[in-house]
């Protein structure tokens, strides 16, 4: 299963894609704290469904690909803008303690080099809402072709 996670982040180009946004946004002096309230607002003006945490002060949603689960996870502390999964079924669990980030590395040991920083870091809400679109766009090409390669 885990190969299946590294080949679907490899085949839609993952690792350049997130180092584009990680170049984007590296202000890390200046990275902006937001407020539940704000991160839910943009979430709803991005269409995108994802439920609150309390506990562990984040936002997730669950997938289901035939046997496979799925974990988005998005964490927004002091800026750094970072997503992990976890993924599991009844015999196999993953998880990506170190964020997109971590996964770059394992699919590119070069990653770290490549970059300032290993996630993009939000000054402004509008940082947060072009970092936040790329990110789920990565996601949601990753959770497709997750299901392309599980209902083969």
């Amino acid at each position: 299963m885990k190969d299946i996670i590294l080949q679907a982040f490899s085949e839609i180009d993952f690792v350049n894609r997130y180092k584009e946004i990680c170049d984007a946004y590296t202000d890390f002096d200046n990275g902006k704290s937001f407020k539940k309230g704000e991160v839910q607002e943009l979430l709803q003006k991005l269409n995108i469904d994802l439920e609150y945490s309390s506990k562990e002060k984040l936002f997730l949603k669950n997938y289901r690909v035939g046997d496979l689960n799925l974990r988005f996870i998005l964490s927004y502390n002091y800026g750094f803008i970072d997503c992990m999964y976890a993924c599991w079924t009844d015999d196999f669990a993953f998880r990506l303690n170190e964020g997109l980030g971590g996964m770059a590395v394992m699919i590119d040991n070069n990653f770290e080099d490549m970059v300032k920083y290993k996630f993009p870091i939000a000054s402004s809400m509008a940082d947060f809402e072009k970092i936040l679109t790329t990110l789920f766009t990565l996601h949601m090409d990753f959770i497709n072709k997750v299901k392309c390669f599980i209902e083969e």
